[in-house]
């Protein structure tokens, strides 16, 4: 495994920040000790607001930080308001970071983790230690208001975006299902009254080239519309040595149309579709040695892949009236992608998987809201849904059986889900409640959900097909989500606020088993406290936002592999419980410069779990949930007086991963390791120019780790990478 790396101590953080937090008092077992720090950090802050840190300011400009307004509570609030834990991040942070996939979103954001590994299939994501390695997701994901259920649809490109927010904790309260770890929305740029065009191309190491092209045009005075369009390719990072070839190459496009209709002050509409289509390489995965730490090249003789296409619409209406906002948002998503893979990963023709499956997803959302924010604020929508998906699984058993008389039969597998449900939910706040600046937030939801599975197994042997396991099942949820939160304002740049939140998941059919119980899972649900300050200092240069958490769930739904070794599957472990603390600042101590830390840890682990009457995992750590993760770094703007560029921008980010135990006996585990990125840009009136790197100093790390009966396998990280953009503007 990679040595553990520490980060250099940031000499700017330690000469301007006013408070020293020792992360280390975090592995306490107990939520008062995080209220009670929580508390005395409020305590540090609100004391520091009278001290100036400069005996001058007039020798450096006052540069305010931009104060930016969330759109996922579904009302405009700006975010130091929010009662939870949000991370926003604009257009230029994600050009300046090479934001290009939402796997790179993880370390940006405290406490998210999206591991990159296999192919776009599998896209698990983990918000402070919730999450789910297979089935559906557990944090949720909203583009342009469109809701992406299914994992297989996580793993986008992120081409045009305008803004991303991240609200951490459930959020079951408006969004409902699945969304106990937290939220993700995607927001791409709105159509604008004024003629835009662009056009971008890059090229890097490992053959990766990507061209794009966005166009806004104004139609009339009620009509405008922006069409966006890109093309990857990649050659590939990793080579299979059996076939010499490289294992993970991509091709990859995406397409996105936006038409809005905005006649007057009392209704808008706009339109909304997109295309993602990609066929790439996938599973470089190699045998790996846990005693040496070595990992052996890969080599298997049949090449694996993952092919998708994916349509997304939504048709969003606002009608504005005296008293009150109606909007409607009508969705529809259809994928269909085809997975490849030599599950065996040797030489040997032993075994070969196919999955064929396509999904037809609509989904209709009402909502009554108050306008504007006033003494109360409140929110009533409703919410109905139906998801089909039909899937086919294939297993065929390859040279290596033939001539032996009592080689198993290969297999399909036919599968048919349909989930359809409805919601209800309502959210009100009342502000100056008993004293003025205090806020009181109050809502519940309540979610039914109707699963279906129809299940056809056939074995097939010597071009004859059989039918061996035949079964139709239903399964019925119902649940009911509340919360309860409290902001206090202390000033007009610092407030603090408290929410106990319950989350929950729903249960569904497995698609692999051995046996008859192990056909279905049950929900898991959580109880969610959290407190934490939002704040402003030095005239809005610095600022500072801390939450605390303790989450207390039961049922987890944890990942096992079927005791034959052939698929996995997820069950109910029982009890566990999350705690930890994210920070996050921002400082800009002179103009021109932009400097930020984020932080976040989490301490994720089983507190009743017995795996069986001989094992038991109590105490152990989740896996797949990295004990912490940072971010760091600098932004630098250095003015130019030259024609063809204005200015030359220094973008620097350190991102850094904590220990990572792969599975819940926590045997094998990756141990920190750390990514410097980079960028250099200049920028000018028509011509802006790029020159960008990743991993720069080259760090060795695996991706992902998992046994096969007696092997062990890993991926590895991706290696340095860099290349060159070019963007102009007509």
């Amino acid at each position: 495994m990679s040595p553990v790396l520490h980060p250099k101590s940031n000499d700017l953080l330690n000469n301007y920040t006013p408070f020293i937090i020792d992360i280390h008092v975090m592995q306490t077992n107990t939520f008062k000790t995080y209220l009670i720090a929580a508390m005395l950090f409020v305590n540090t802050l609100a004391s520091a607001q009278h001290i100036r840190l400069l005996q001058d300011t007039t020798e450096i400009p006052v540069i305010e930080l931009p104060e930016f307004v969330v759109k996922s509570a579904k009302s405009e609030v700006k975010v130091k308001d929010l009662p939870t834990a949000v991370s926003h991040i604009d257009a230029t942070a994600i050009q300046q970071k090479e934001l290009t996939s939402t796997k790179a979103l993880s370390a940006i954001v405290p406490n998210l983790y999206m591991p990159d590994y296999g192919s776009k299939l599998t896209s698990p994501i983990y918000l402070r230690g919730i999450g789910s390695k297979i089935n559906s997701p557990s944090v949720g994901l909203y583009v342009d208001h469109v809701p992406y259920f299914e994992k297989s649809t996580y793993d986008i490109d992120l081409i045009d975006v305008e803004s991303i927010e991240v609200l951490r904790g459930p959020q079951g309260t408006l969004y409902g299902r699945n969304t106990m770890g937290g939220i993700i929305n995607i927001y791409t740029r709105a159509p604008k009254d004024q003629r835009i065009t662009e056009l971008t191309a890059e090229g890097g190491n490992y053959d990766r080239f990507k061209g794009s092209i966005y166009h806004n045009q104004p139609l009339s005075d009620a009509f405008s519309l922006n069409l966006s369009g890109s093309y990857t390719s990649l050659g590939g990072y990793f080579t299979n040595e059996y076939l010499n070839e490289q294992v993970d190459d991509l091709e990859a496009a995406t397409g996105r149309a936006r038409l809005m209709f905005n006649p007057g002050k009392r209704f808008k509409a706009e339109f909304i579709t997109s295309y993602d289509y990609s066929a790439q390489g996938g599973y470089p995965y190699a045998a790996y040695d846990d005693e040496t730490g070595i990992s052996q090249p890969i080599s298997y003789n049949r090449y694996s892949s993952y092919d998708r296409d994916m349509l997304a619409n939504n048709l969003y209406m606002q009608f504005l009236f005296d008293h009150f906002i109606l909007e409607s948002n009508s969705s529809y998503q259809y994928f269909d992608d085809k997975q490849g893979i030599d599950q065996d990963f040797s030489p040997i023709d032993k075994y070969f998987v196919t999955q064929d499956q396509d999904q037809n997803m609509f989904s209709q959302e009402l909502t009554l809201k108050s306008p504007g924010q006033q003494d109360l604020d409140w929110l009533f929508g409703a919410f109905a849904f139906r998801q089909g998906n039909d899937r086919q699984v294939a297993l065929d058993f390859g040279s290596f059986f033939e001539g032996n008389p009592k080689a198993p039969a290969d297999y399909v597998k036919d599968y048919d889900f349909v989930t359809k449900g409805f919601a209800l939910f309502h959210q009100a706040t009342i502000h100056d409640y008993i004293v003025d600046g205090l806020s009181l937030t109050i809502g519940i939801r309540m979610d039914y959900e109707k699963a279906s599975l129809d299940y056809l197994h056939n074995l097939v042997k010597e071009g004859n097909m059989t039918e061996f396991n035949k079964f139709y099942d239903e399964l019925d949820f119902i649940a009911f989500s509340p919360k309860i939160g409290l902001k206090y304002t202390i000033s007009k740049n610092a407030n603090i606020y408290g929410s106990i939140t319950k989350g929950y998941k729903t249960g569904g059919f497995n698609t692999s088993f051995d046996r008859e119980d192990e056909r279905t899972f049950d929900p898991e649900s959580s109880w969610n406290y959290e407190v934490g300050l939002k704040s402003s200092w030095l005239d809005n240069r610095l600022m500072a936002n801390l939450a605390f958490f303790y989450i207390d769930w039961s049922d987890q739904q944890i990942y096992q592999t079927l005791d034959t070794g052939r698929g996995s599957k997820l069950t109910n472990a029982g009890e566990s419980e999350s705690k930890g603390v994210e920070i996050e600042l921002s400082y800009r101590p002179v103009d021109k410069l932009r400097t930020f830390f984020n932080y976040g840890y989490t301490e994720a682990t089983f507190t009743d779990y017995k795996k069986s009457e001989s094992v038991d995992y109590s105490g152990h750590f989740i896996p797949l949930v990295p004990r912490y993760t940072l971010s760091t770094g600098a932004n630098y703007t250095i003015d130019l007086k030259s024609k063809l560029f204005n200015a030359m921008i220094i973008d620097v980010t350190y991102n850094g991963i904590g220990d990572i135990y792969w599975y819940e006996d926590n045997v094998a585990k990756q141990s920190y390791y750390g990514l410097l990125n980079g960028k250099l840009t200049f920028t000018g009136h028509r011509f802006d120019i790029g020159i960008w790197g990743k991993n720069l100093l080259d760090e060795s790390y695996n991706a992902y780790y998992f046994p096969m009966g007696a092997s062990r396998f890993v991926q590895a990280g991706r290696p340095l990478t860099f290349g060159a953009s070019l963007k102009v503007k007509i």
